[in-house]
């Protein structure tokens, strides 16, 4: 009896020697690999399809390839024959060998925020009908950017697009330094980092939160939001505080551990413990729905006594129960415009970072006393 080869074992074989020990047709017909591929008996190689093909290696891989220089005819014929052998190009192996890999890392610091799972989701779905292949890379905390680096570079991943608000000046520059596209979507900073941003005028919507709150008659207001020395709760905050001022509103602020739900909650609570506030703006919808359910848990009417503005108008911030009102970012817009420079960058080798920067709107809802 002969024995049937492992399958790391196969390509040491003859060519001719089938997976049962039997002989092939000396005519290279392809019938009898197609009927074993089928059973699942033997791995079909670019090698296979090339020798029943009559052509070369190169020739066939071209067939794959996108772009490449074949005619229709034989990509067609090539591909024919592939379909009935069941051979699958490893797309991967290819784009590694061609440098091309069509990766594309996603760099997130906050999953367990809902806002921004539904933007992975957008983003996943707009790269892959272009074409490309997102590989994601959960952050979970991490504030340097040295394990981000290493996968990017282990991968091969051709363009990198950073999909947080709060990442610090100093990890986005690291990560612009590796010699391939960055894109920053959902941040935006002052600063010249040398990558491509899509996101929201910040300060802005913090100063249409303060001048909100004035026309619907509060006066003390305070802001909840991450750390005030990273963007963009240092602008939201800015423009908030700014804008009360100036209006002659007294304004506080704290800062929320985390940008979750439980970090809104115990950060109101710490501000109704702490501090005499009727308006309360937080830098997120997560920690300003954190922030209702501790302000109802007091006992507190909203918006009857503190008025209460979040940002990004997520989709839970609509759900009966909660009806917050909220400031939107046009998120189709941002992923839309991110997308596209990622686009750009790897079409283009060389372009020049560009900027976008979207405008805000007032979602009003039953958080904030009517006009």
């Amino acid at each position: 009896m002969t024995a049937v080869p492992r399958n790391d074992q196969r390509d040491s074989l003859p060519h001719e020697m089938q997976a049962d020990g039997c002989m092939a047709d000396s005519n290279g017909s392809d019938s009898h690999k197609t009927k074993k591929a089928e059973q699942g008996i033997m791995t079909v190689t670019l090698k296979d399809v090339a020798q029943v093909a009559g052509m070369s290696t190169s020739a066939v891989s071209r067939s794959f390839t996108p772009g490449a220089p074949v005619s229709d005819i034989t990509r067609t014929r090539i591909q024919d024959i592939a379909r009935r052998m069941g051979y699958r190009p490893n797309r991967l192996a290819t784009g590694l060998a061609t440098g091309r890999t069509g990766l594309v890392g996603i760099v997130v610091d906050d999953m367990a925020n809902p806002f921004y799972l539904s933007i992975l989701d957008q983003f996943t779905h707009g790269l892959q009908e272009l074409g490309l292949r997102p590989m994601l890379i959960n952050l979970r905390g991490e504030t340097e950017p040295d394990a981000s680096l290493k996968m990017v570079e282990e991968y091969a991943a051709e363009a990198v697009i950073l999909l947080s608000s709060s990442l610090s000046i100093q990890f986005i520059r690291s990560i612009g330094s590796i010699g391939i596209p960055v894109v920053h979507a959902f941040g935006r900073s002052n600063e010249r980092l040398g990558v491509s941003q899509a996101g929201i005028k910040d300060s802005a919507s913090g100063r249409l939160a303060a001048k909100t709150f004035k026309e619907r008659g509060y006066s003390k207001l305070a802001f909840i939001g991450g750390d005030l020395e990273t963007a963009p709760w240092r602008d939201r905050f800015a423009g908030f505080r700014n804008m009360g001022v100036k209006l002659d509103l007294s304004v506080t602020s704290i800062e929320a551990a985390q940008n979750s739900y439980t970090a809104g909650y115990t950060s109101a609570q710490t501000l109704l413990a702490d501090h005499d506030c009727d308006a309360i703006f937080c830098g997120s919808d997560a920690l300003a729905i954190g922030a209702l359910a501790a302000l109802r848990g007091a006992g507190k009417s909203v918006p009857d006594d503190i008025g209460l503005i979040g940002i990004d108008d997520m989709e839970m911030a609509g759900w009966h129960g909660i009806e917050l009102t909220t400031i939107r970012q046009p998120v189709d817009q941002i992923i839309a415009a991110a997308i596209a420079m990622t686009q750009r960058h790897l079409d283009c080798e060389g372009a020049d970072p560009v900027v976008e920067i979207f405008d805000t709107q007032l979602v009003e809802r039953a958080t904030l006393r009517r006009a």
